[in-house]
């Protein structure tokens, strides 16, 4: 089909494929694109993941910080996921301010964490009420060829699995706080979160929409 039909007319385009059960790039409506992940790339992070689901390719490393803990929630550590779009993952972004589109998949990531129980945020804490781990989870998109956020669910996930933290000792009386690499502990997790995402797309001449797996477009 043309290129201009597409362009004019993209839903009669998409119906025209969906309703023989072939999208237009080939996949069956249930066919999701394969994924391929490679872990504990990055030296310079404490844990790390790229994760490429068909041409969308999301990296992701996590950064561990000491920090001073909630005077509410004195045994809890902190999860701060963070995803950035830039222009050069897609023309639909913009250089400036994050977008609506990064920053509610942002907010995603941080529901999912809290949701699923992968880390417990007391395994992150030290010394209650004085001291605990801070995780920074950055991710950032390469390239945005559809469906971010299952690519960017795995992509944390994977990264968390490869976290080790340095042991940290601390002197409760004078406060000082000794922080070793040569000791390293595995982050401990008690979940493996995963995102499936369906698109819906209706159609006049059918009384049931078609659930489109792994959506590109």
């Amino acid at each position: 089909m043309s290129l201009e039909f597409r362009t004019l007319q993209p839903a009669e385009f998409y119906l025209q494929h969906i309703s023989t059960g072939v999208r237009p790039d080939g996949r069956s409506l249930a066919e999701r694109r394969p994924l391929s992940v490679s872990a504990g790339n990055i030296t310079t992070a404490d844990g790390s993941a790229v994760v490429k689901l068909g041409a969308t390719t999301v990296v992701c490393g996590v950064r561990a910080e000491l920090a001073t803990p909630r005077t509410e929630e004195p045994e809890l550590g902190y999860l701060v996921p963070n995803i950035s779009l830039p222009p050069m993952c897609s023309t639909l972004f913009k250089p400036g301010p994050p977008s609506v589109a990064a920053q509610s998949t942002s907010q995603f990531l941080a529901t999912v964490l809290a949701t699923s129980g992968c880390v417990r945020q007391e395994d992150l804490c030290i010394s209650p009420g004085k001291m605990v781990w801070v995780l920074y989870i950055d991710l950032v998109c390469l390239d945005h060829s559809g469906n971010i956020m299952d690519a960017s669910v795995s992509a944390l996930t994977s990264a968390l699995e490869t976290v080790t933290l340095p042991s940290v000792t601390m002197d409760t009386d004078t406060g000082e706080v000794v922080v070793s690499d040569k000791k390293r502990t595995k982050l401990k997790l008690d979940s493996s979160p995963v995102s499936t995402t369906f698109a819906v797309f209706n159609s006049t001449t059918t009384t049931s929409p078609y659930l489109l797996s792994d959506p590109t477009s």
